[in-house]
């Protein structure tokens, strides 16, 4: 989360002012604009002049929302593997039984513990 509030605050910040600017006009001839269809479009303008734009391609905006966070996780997932962190899981049949009499107390326990409802 902090990566993409760094990355609007980083990307849009710059045009507060501008739409600060055109929002409080007293004349009303202030614009704000934003699309995205092969790109990212977003444009300011103040009585049909421009004071601030952006421009970017879809590719280079999907790379800034999905970039960073995906190469991060990679790294996670490598070290983690370097590190032997992922053990194979044990077979079926290499895993220990319990007793008799551990099952039947466990038995007696969950009787207990669920309402009368569910013994039905």
């Amino acid at each position: 989360m902090v990566y993409w509030v760094g990355l609007a605050a980083v990307t849009v910040g710059p045009a507060i002012p501008a739409i600060l600017r055109v929002t409080r006009n007293a004349d009303g001839k202030g614009s704000i604009t934003a699309s995205f269809g092969d790109g990212l479009r977003l444009l300011v303008a103040d009585d049909n002049v421009a004071i601030w734009s952006l421009a970017a391609p879809a590719s280079d905006v999907a790379f800034w929302i999905v970039g960073p966070p995906l190469a991060l996780w990679l790294a996670w997932i490598i070290r983690r593997r370097a590190a032997g962190g992922w053990k194979s899981a044990a077979k079926p049949s290499e895993l220990p039984l319990p007793d008799a009499e551990e099952v039947t107390a466990r038995r007696r326990t969950d009787e207990h513990v669920r309402p009368a409802r569910d013994r039905l």
